[in-house]
């Protein structure tokens, strides 16, 4: 696969990864639900998904975070093969997201049975747990790749240090009766955003020496739960996507430093899942419950201009990733 190339990923209910080309192609299929190792024999075809899928940065593997399991597969094979290069197992219940550490040495995934775990993608099993008396809902990793931060169904956002042992470094409590959906952070790491099943937004500074503080609560940012949150690679909007059926765009006042609304993208008729920038922030990828996922072209005041929609799955799209960077020989 060219590693300059757009890669634009797609999950479903109806069991399959499906990759696109950027005018809306699918040129390849994976019917994921077929490829369960022995050991997942206690989930059904029917109740296996995947959850959350990622590309590395290098464009080599696709990360999937699924039922009980985390699969990695080699982008670089042509063709592209159905069954992934890497299968880990161990989990007691739904893997909800996944990431890669940028020179891809290990991933790091969380799960509802309260485990952020790290791979090394040179071995099988598992290089270190962290246990969450919650279930963990996603972890992303902070730009200086040695802290991870947590969001879980309690309502905490947790920060972990991977330099040291296994008990979180700091816990912030946001959402205790609510739970938080999701959690994103800038890549200048200067700042993190959360968002709850109640629709709210929040937004907290990352300083110096350990400090946290707390920059701005948007209340009823949607009508609906938040799923997904977004910090653009520019760090000056956040995307949000809703079960109210619509992505919302927050930028940020350059006086006030305050996030504030700017747009609304409608077109998906159900609710939107998942929603991944394109490296400059001019693309924003989507997904529905209406079997469809959106690319979706941004000016630079974060205003549509345009809009493309890929068909072709059969159920629910739940995740998307992307990956637009252009790699360097």
């Amino acid at each position: 696969m060219c590693t300059n190339g757009v890669i634009l990923a797609t999950a479903s209910y109806d069991h399959t990864i499906k990759l696109w080309s950027q005018d809306q192609v699918q040129f390849h299929s994976i019917e994921y639900s077929t490829k369960k190792r022995q050991s997942q024999f206690q989930v059904s075809k029917s109740a296996f998904f995947i959850n959350r899928i990622e590309v590395s940065h290098d464009k080599q593997y696709l990360g999937a975070a699924a039922s009980f399991s985390a699969y990695i597969y080699d982008l670089g094979q042509a063709p592209l093969p159905d069954r992934p290069k890497f299968a880990y197992d161990g989990y007691q219940n739904n893997v909800t997201s996944i990431g890669f550490k940028q020179n891809n040495g290990w991933i790091y995934t969380s799960s509802e049975d309260g485990s952020i775990k790290i791979h090394d993608l040179a071995m099988q099993g598992v290089s270190k747990t962290f246990s969450s008396k919650e279930p963990v809902n996603q972890v992303v990793l902070h730009p200086n790749e040695v802290e991870l931060i947590s969001a879980d169904q309690a309502g905490n956002v947790k920060i972990w240090d991977l330099r040291k042992d296994t008990q979180c470094r700091k816990k912030l409590v946001l959402a205790p009766e609510i739970g938080l959906r999701s959690v994103s952070v800038a890549i200048n790491a200067q700042f993190f955003c959360a968002a709850d099943s109640s629709g709210s937004l929040f937004i907290y500074k990352l300083g110096k020496n350990d400090e946290i503080s707390s920059m701005q609560k948007i209340e009823k940012a949607h009508d609906d739960y938040i799923l997904k949150c977004q910090i653009s690679p520019l760090v000056t909007s956040i995307a949000t996507c809703s079960a109210d059926k619509t992505i919302k765009i927050w930028s940020q006042n350059q006086q006030s430093q305050k996030f504030e609304y700017k747009n609304t993208l409608y077109g998906h008729q159900k609710w939107v899942w998942d929603v991944a920038y394109g490296c400059d922030g001019e693309f924003l990828f989507s997904c529905s419950s209406d079997n469809n996922a959106k690319l979706w072209k941004l000016d630079e005041n974060q205003q549509q201009v345009e809009c493309f929609t890929f068909k072709g799955h059969q159920q629910t799209v739940n995740c998307v990733a992307f990956n637009d960077i252009t790699i360097k020989s």
